[in-house]
């Protein structure tokens, strides 16, 4: 699941760095950059763009978490009844000695 997240993270970084992404090759009003910016997006996304990367990313996360706490949840149970097996033994050894009390006692 780290090697997953590792990988996420290089995608952002160098998706962050692409300069091409982000500037504008003239001065022109903010306006007119932001709808350059939006359709340069558009375009460069177009196809197996980094929208598809980031869907495909998303899904290895999140099979990655399922897992985990599938497997979290299996050794949450398999715990809980190594826990209640225990409670039983150390029930039974109070029953015997309680009852070896009563014997000599009484």
């Amino acid at each position: 699941m780290l090697k997953d997240v590792a990988t996420c993270c290089d995608f952002i970084q160098s998706y962050a760095k692409d300069r091409k992404f982000c500037t504008s090759s003239s001065p022109v009003s903010s306006a007119l950059v932001n709808m350059l910016f939006a359709g340069k997006r558009t375009l460069k996304h177009i196809g197996d763009g980094p929208d598809d990367k980031i869907k495909e990313l998303s899904d290895v996360l999140v099979k990655g978490r399922t897992a985990f706490l599938d497997r979290a949840i299996i050794s949450t149970q398999i715990t809980a009844f190594q826990i209640l097996d225990d409670v039983a033994n150390i029930s039974t050894q109070l029953q015997d000695l309680s009852s070896r009390v009563s014997e000599v006692g009484g």
